[in-house]
């Protein structure tokens, strides 16, 4: 019922499934990012940036949609642009969102933020924040964009 719900369909091989409204993420959605387990058939990950500047997440196990609210957060600066990626891990089925703070302040605040999720125990772990090498920050300006890549054989993701 409006742009707060993310929806989604699966395509059967012949045909599309009928449309699935996944819950309430609190405000209009404005990127979404779904990946599915390279090691379970039908389990996949979907995460959304809105317009809040909070990251919401949603667990498929074949069956049922599990919400995560407010998982993150890339304040309201970098929301505009896709400042976050999702990858799975090739053999553990583990996977890693790594997203913008939407800060940058050289020396005194961590740019880049990130969560695992344990196929295990189907949670998110807390987010934990870095300050990125290499001078992302110098022109005082912040990371934008977060794009990833799982290795085709191990549990390596290029980031």
């Amino acid at each position: 019922n409006g742009v707060n719900y993310p929806k989604i369909r699966n395509w059967t091989g012949a045909d599309w499934d009928s449309e699935i409204e996944m819950d309430n993420g609190g405000s209009p959605v404005q990127w979404v990012r779904t990946e599915y387990s390279p090691t379970e058939a039908n389990l996949s990950l979907t995460v959304t940036l809105s317009t809040d500047g909070n990251l919401d997440s949603w667990f498929y196990d074949g069956s049922d949609w599990t919400f995560y609210s407010n998982i993150a957060s890339v304040g309201t600066t970098a929301d505009i642009y896709p400042s976050f990626d999702l990858a799975f891990e090739t053999s553990s089925g583990d996977a890693l969102l790594v997203y913008s703070t939407g800060i940058c302040t050289l020396g005194t605040e961590d740019e880049l933020g990130y969560l695992t999720w344990s196929s295990t125990s189907e949670t998110w772990s807390s987010s934990t924040t870095w300050e990125t090498s290499n001078n992302i920050c110098l022109d005082l300006d912040m990371v934008y964009q977060v794009a990833m890549d799982s290795h085709p054989s191990s549990d390596e993701i290029v980031f």
